[in-house]
């Protein structure tokens, strides 16, 4: 990242500090990554692709069978965004 990009947006001139990588559980960030790929488009513009993610993302959710357990379940991320895609189809 260019200095000029890292300072877009802030108030301050000091360079940005760098942040260690935060081990990354896998039960939380990847539900919630796919909870912010469906944001995506719908700020984009198209509704359509927002819309259906955010249906099979709840569609799962509401059938509560194939939660991670952040979400009160006891299946990993992988069967997670399997039941997410089962759900799209």
């Amino acid at each position: 990242m260019s200095e000029q990009t890292a300072m877009i947006g802030r108030t301050s001139n000091r360079p940005m500090a760098r942040r260690p990588a935060l081990p990354a559980k896998a039960s939380s960030i990847r539900p919630a990554t796919l909870e912010s790929a469906e944001m995506m488009p719908r700020h984009l513009g198209p509704e359509t692709p927002a819309d259906r993610l955010d249906r099979a993302i709840a569609h799962v959710y509401e059938a509560g069978e194939r939660l991670t357990p952040d979400r009160g379940g006891t299946v990993g991320t992988e069967d997670f965004a399997t039941a997410v895609i089962d759900a799209l189809a």
